[in-house]
């Protein structure tokens, strides 16, 4: 536990204020790497980023594939029961507490696993005809 469960409501909640796309990105980028320490948020930013995904810059948009990728695959391997859950309760009883947020269940990943898979494809879809090749790229690769 990084205790970064506490913050990251925060970082996500200031996202949509950030101008800078290497703000945004570097946002993003924390979101996903820690979002097994938050794992209700990341679905719902995803969404949230979804809408604007055309309009991101090329950094931000990498970031977003990255993250959607890793939130889809949480949800993914926590809903067959194939996710060690021991991060989870650390972070509840943990250090200080940071994570305030109740661990994810099968279920509640199983529930959320159909509307997020279809907010990712129409992310892949629409980086798979960006302007930038490496955003086209990895959308590409990331559907095989």
């Amino acid at each position: 536990d990084s205790g970064l469960g506490a913050v990251l409501p925060h970082l996500a909640r200031y996202l949509e204020d950030l101008a800078a796309p290497a703000a945004r990105a570097s946002v993003v980028w924390i979101i996903g790497q820690y979002q097994r320490e938050a794992p209700r948020l990341g679905p719902d930013v995803v969404r949230r980023l979804a809408k604007s995904f055309a309009n991101e810059r090329q950094e931000v948009k990498q970031q977003i594939l990255g993250l959607a990728l890793k939130v889809w695959a949480f949800h993914t391997l926590n809903a067959k029961g194939e996710f060690p859950a021991s991060g989870l309760e650390a972070g509840a009883s943990g250090k200080g507490g940071a994570s305030k947020q109740s661990p994810v269940t099968k279920e509640d990943s199983a529930q959320l696993l159909p509307r997020l898979e279809a907010i990712v494809d129409h992310i892949g879809n629409i980086a798979s005809y960006d302007a930038s090749w490496d955003v086209r790229d990895t959308a590409r690769a990331l559907k095989r």
